[in-house]
This record gives C-alpha cells, structure tokens and sequence, in this order.
C-alpha cells in the first residue's frame, strides 16, 4: 500500500489480512514440485530421442525413371545417409514402374554404385570401376548382396545405372532396402 500524506496507516483502523491457514505457502511448495516433476520428464524424452537416434532404422527407397531413347543409359541417384549415419544395402531391385512381372525390352542389365553419380562421364555406361558395388541381368530382377556387404558412407551417394533398355518412354522403378544406422565411431589414439 502507498501512504497517503496526511493519513497514518499504523492508526487507522485496518483489518490484519485473513489467516490463510497455510494455503499460499503449499500452494507454491506444489508449483516447484510440479516444476521438478516437469523438468524430470523433459529430460526423459531428451534421453529417449537420443537412444532412438542411435537406432538403426529400414528405409525403403523407390526411385521411377523414363527411359529417355532406345539404349540410353539411365543413371537413378538414390541419394546418401545424413552426416553421422550409413547405410547398409539389403536388397535392390529394378522392374518396369507399372509391372513388376513385365518384360523390359532390350539386352538390360543395371548396375549398383556407391559414390558420386556424376563419375559417369558423358556417354559412358558405367561408373567408375572402384565405385561398382553389384550388377544384375536381365530385368526385372531382384537382387540380395550376400553379408549386407554394399555399405554407403555420408560423403558418398548410392545410384544405379540402368543400360541395353530399347523401348523409349517405359517407366524403370528402382527399389532399395536400406537399413541406416549410426556411422561405425572411430576409437581415438590417445596420447602416451
């Protein structure tokens, strides 16, 4: 309360305030115990979505193409794991995009890559031999590298050159079954 000049509030007649019996002093005892209890569970689900980050998860990857010319080899890039992951292809398959059962024109083949996409140099029809990872003949097919052993790295992109298609205009799916997980940590050298 502001005093007013002239009045002496220390004479007047003011009621004390109305026991409360307690009430307030519980009533913020129970705000940082709420508070407590709240901060608690935040830092849970922090923990919670740093262990499921460390998880590894299947991702399917369908990528469709359109052969653009008889024999024109087509390059499909299905991208690559984020900073601080990698892949690890399970199986990969390439059909026509309407049938999987359905015949694809031409002496087909496809061809699996782990690097970059643009080491195909302009006309070729394929990419750089270290970067050939598998290949299958004819189309359709399907194909499941023995030991998971076509493993992508951050810096890297997984893509696919499909070559020998002769029916311009047919729509190529490309399939693949990645599981990605944390990258493999390095141990440091530490000093003696």
């Amino acid at each position: 309360m502001t005093q007013s000049p002239g009045l002496d509030y220390a004479q007047a007649a003011v009621p004390p305030p109305p026991d409360t019996g307690g009430i307030s002093i519980g009533f913020q005892a129970t705000i940082g115990t709420l508070a407590t209890a709240m901060q608690r569970w935040c830092d849970l689900q922090d923990k919670a979505a740093a262990v499921k980050a460390q998880l590894p998860v299947a991702i399917p990857i369908v990528s469709v193409v359109t052969v653009p010319t008889p024999a024109a080899a087509v390059v499909v890039d299905l991208g690559g794991p984020q900073q601080g992951r990698q892949w690890t292809v399970r199986r990969w398959a390439v059909a026509d995009g309407g049938d999987t059962a359905a015949a694809i024109a031409g002496t087909t083949r496809a061809d699996l890559f782990v690097g970059k996409p643009y080491a195909v140099g302009a006309g070729s029809t394929r990419g750089a031999i270290q970067q050939w990872a598998d290949t299958m003949n004819p189309l359709p097919n399907l194909r499941i590298p023995s030991n998971e052993a076509i493993s992508v790295q951050p810096q890297d992109h997984l893509f696919v050159i499909i070559t020998g298609a002769t029916t311009s205009g047919q729509q190529l799916a490309v399939a693949v079954a990645i599981l990605d997980e944390p990258q493999a940590s390095y141990t440091a050298v530490q000093e003696v």
